[in-house]
């Protein structure tokens, strides 16, 4: 037997071969099925497998840039302490300046790397936003009557059904 679903037009004959097969070449390829057509039974469940598995996703690498930015002003706190006290044990000549250029220059480069993962994280987070909201166009057209307040999608390629 054949792993086609009947909503893709073909039917199965005792051989295996499909009937449509022929068909569809001459008239051309069709759309394919509307996911409402489909009986595929397993399809909400993988739909909402992907959806938590891409808000697991914006979870953790949300958490990764908080941690990223405790330990970065961590590293700044202990800077100015270390700072300070080189300054109160030698006042602020010559070792206190070498350190304070050191650790500029350290926080600088930290810093930096830190902005550039953060900025990363965001265009990761809108493409993780973009991909739910296509979930939610699939949800809205498996069962149109549980429109979500959100709105099934956020671009020209599914148009929001009316």
């Amino acid at each position: 037997m054949s792993d086609v679903p009947p909503s893709a037009g073909r039917s199965v004959d005792p051989e295996g071969a499909t009937e449509g097969a022929a068909e569809g070449a001459v008239e051309g390829a069709a759309d394919p099925p509307c996911l409402r057509d489909s009986t595929t039974p397993g399809l909400p469940v993988y739909l909402s497998t992907e959806h938590w598995s891409l808000l697991g996703t914006r979870s953790m690498t949300w958490s990764e840039i908080m941690s990223r930015i405790t330990i970065y002003l961590t590293v700044v706190s202990a800077f100015l302490v270390v700072l300070a006290l080189t300054a109160q044990a030698t006042g602020f000549g010559t070792p206190f300046r070498v350190m304070a250029v050191g650790f500029a220059s350290a926080a600088l480069v930290m810093g930096s790397l830190t902005a550039i993962r953060v900025n990363l994280a965001s265009r990761e987070d809108a493409d993780l936003i973009r991909a739910m909201n296509r979930l939610r166009h699939a949800y809205v057209e498996l069962a149109p009557e549980r429109r979500v307040f959100a709105g099934p999608n956020d671009d020209e390629r599914f148009p929001t059904p009316d």
